[in-house]
């Protein structure tokens, strides 16, 4: 019944069939609860030891990954949460909607149920797979950009580089499909750097060769010679090479 069940009522009245449904809601929730415990991003140096706690139920089997971040830049559509488990298991359900419908046949079509019955020969209709029919109305394009969220969040971390030169730096790659253009994740990368490490010390310092308005949504064209030096210098990573950490362990 996990995420969501449908409940379908219907009773006989004068040869006709009378239908409603209703969907029971579930609390997403996995039988067994994992907490990670403690600083969750520890500022280390290579080769320092870190103590982690982690609880479960118990006797469970844990697993233990650590992976290097570059690899989930280049690819993240893999990446199992317990979000991506509710979404899958609810693509498998059989309904396409609740409440009232058309008529008593597009009730039980709507509901996931499927009904052969003599009363006025009625037989729901069948379906090839799980999607429900397209819905006939348009929906209105965005023409916004959205950019990956980690781009902004690798420009928030610490580092001794000043933003424009991490930014000519920064490496992404273009060939993947999960992840936006190199172009957009560049600019957002300086953008969020700029706002958080630069920004007030360039105001106070009288410095202002970067514009303000540069963080609420760059304009291509009054600044060309930035975003190019950003752009064209950017390095662009091409090798990736695996390097993960993985370690089994029982709860006790």
């Amino acid at each position: 019944m996990s995420p969501h069940a449908r409940f379908v009522a219907y009773y006989r009245v004068n040869n006709e069939l009378v239908v409603d449904s209703a969907i029971l809601e579930v609390e997403e929730e996995l039988p067994n609860q994992v907490s990670f415990l403690g600083n969750q991003h520890p500022q280390k140096a290579p080769g320092d030891s870190h103590m982690i706690e982690i609880q479960s139920s118990p006797h469970s089997k844990v697993g233990i990954l650590a992976v290097d971040q570059s690899v989930y830049l280049l690819r993240n559509d893999k990446h199992l949460t317990s979000d991506e488990v509710y979404k899958r298991m609810k693509s498998h359900d059989l309904g396409c909607g609740t409440g009232a419908g058309e008529n008593n046949k597009d009730v039980l079509n709507r509901g996931g149920l499927a009904v052969m019955t003599t009363i006025n020969n009625l037989k729901t209709d069948t379906r090839p797979d799980y999607s429900c029919a397209a819905n006939a109305r348009r929906k209105r394009r965005n023409a916004a950009v959205v950019v990956d969220p980690q781009c902004c969040q690798l420009g928030e971390k610490v580092d001794a580089g000043t933003c424009q030169a991490r930014a000519m730096n920064f490496s992404v790659s273009n060939e993947s499909s999960s992840f936006h253009p190199r172009d957009d994740c560049v600019i957002q990368f300086y953008k969020c750097c700029y706002k958080r490490f630069e920004m007030d010390v360039r105001q106070r310092s009288g410095d202002v060769d970067v514009p303000n308005n540069l963080l609420n949504g760059l304009d291509l064209d009054q600044h060309p010679e930035l975003l190019k030096s950003l752009l064209e210098d950017a390095q662009l990573r091409t090798n990736f090479p695996e390097k993960w950490l993985y370690e089994d362990g029982k709860a006790g």
